[in-house]
């Protein structure tokens, strides 16, 4: 009786069950910016809401275009594909426009974008072959430094240490994975960390954030103001929430409440449980990947999935630890939950190379990559008509 029931209920394949995971994260990014209701931005969050829309469309196309490139051609062209995208970010420095006292945009006729973001995937990707074709553990520590080093530049000149800490971990991530020596790992923390400290404290506005996150009492209205809003918002959510519509806190005095504090907007309105959520499903994708990954008899495909996984979760912890108030103010997207549309494509590219590499050699697993693509584009398509409905039946401002 067991055994006919096991074979009547299979178990759904690990990479249907991430495809799920990251289609749920999505559809609660978009809750997370329709709630959103800043008061800063005249044409409210409906606004945002529709640009991370028109961006969702863009990214499902990298997407489902990474899931068709073989992983060993992206693999093979690593090195060039990697000074492609390191030469907007070099050039961004003086060709971008500055928002927020950083150089990391340009503006496309309206639509801003991020090149830093973009890069993360090849960046890794970049960094999974220097690490596998060395020879030992320190030639692979002294090649990822210096590949840190060369994308770290320009984002130090933005400057964006945000990002630059996503980099870092990503690095630390991919030397642990591939070479896994312990020495080697803490003498590379014990010499970047404060060099990257040092760099850090130079620029007045880090100082600034420092004192705000250690006593933001003492200026309230200035250091303090942001990190205070985080407390407030979040715990104004309660267990249960406000309740969508009700968020005063994130409606009225958090800044950035649609992307740098979108994780306490969310708590806000859905409560300790929302939140909660919210961080299994980022755990999810970790322990989902684990599977995805150890089915592959190819080191590097395995490193890259495991790479992946492990990036996106560690800019999202990054990211909440920022919004309970664990770190200091940066100015850091959650993955599929923020408003952010180089951020969304850029992780949407990272997803769909990540299943690019879990392509199996067996005839049912292309299949079951397809059954993946599908469900994400499908329902994100859904989501998106429910989307724009709401959009075209809004209300003008001011009436």
């Amino acid at each position: 009786m067991g055994g006919n029931m096991n074979r009547r209920l299979p178990l759904i394949q690990p990479e249907i069950r991430l495809a799920l995971t990251i289609l749920i994260l999505l559809l609660w990014g978009g809750f997370t910016i329709y709630s959103s209701e800043s008061m800063s931005n005249a044409g409210g969050s409906e606004s945002f809401g529709w640009r991370q829309l028109c961006w969702g469309g863009i990214g499902m196309l990298f997407f489902l275009g990474a899931i068709q490139i073989h992983f060993e051609r992206l693999y093979a062209y690593s090195w060039y594909l990697a000074v492609v995208v390191l030469a907007p970010l070099l050039l961004v420095w003086c060709c971008g426009i500055r928002i927020n006292g950083m150089s990391g945009w340009y503006n496309l006729g309206g639509m801003f974008f991020q090149p830093s973001e973009i890069a993360k995937p090849f960046f890794l990707l970049l960094l999974c072959r220097l690490a596998a074709t060395a020879k030992n553990a320190g030639q692979a520590a002294w090649r990822l430094a210096t590949a840190l080093l060369v994308f770290a530049a320009p984002l130090l000149l933005q400057p964006d240490f945000g990002t630059l800490l996503v980099y870092g971990a990503a690095t630390v991530t991919v030397f642990w994975i591939f070479a896994g020596k312990l020495k080697w790992l803490i003498l590379g923390l014990l010499t970047g960390g404060p060099l990257l400290l040092a760099a850090a404290l130079s620029q007045q506005y880090i100082l600034r954030r420092f004192s705000g996150y250690f006593a933001p009492e003492s200026d309230p209205f200035g250091a303090g103001w942001h990190t205070l809003q985080l407390r407030y918002a979040i715990a104004g959510g309660g267990l249960t929430g406000s309740g969508l519509g009700h968020a005063v806190w994130s409606n009225s005095y958090l800044p950035y409440s649609y992307c740098d504090s979108a994780f306490a907007a969310m708590t806000e309105t859905t409560g300790a449980i929302g939140g909660i959520l919210v961080i299994a499903l980022f755990l999810a994708i970790a322990v989902t990947a684990l599977p995805c990954g150890s089915r592959q008899s190819d080191p590097i495909r395995r490193g890259f999935i495991y790479c992946g996984s492990i990036m996106i979760v560690i800019q999202a912890f990054i990211h909440i630890s920022v919004n309970v108030t664990l770190f200091p103010v940066t100015g850091l997207t959650c993955p599929f939950i923020s408003y952010g549309g180089s951020s969304l494509t850029g992780t949407l590219l990272l997803v769909g190379m990540m299943f690019s590499a879990m392509w199996h050699r067996s005839p049912a697993a292309p299949k079951a990559m397809s059954y993946a693509a599908v469900t994400v584009s499908l329902l994100c398509r859904q989501s998106a008509i429910v989307h724009s409905e709401r959009y075209c039946n809004r209300q003008p401002v001011g009436e």
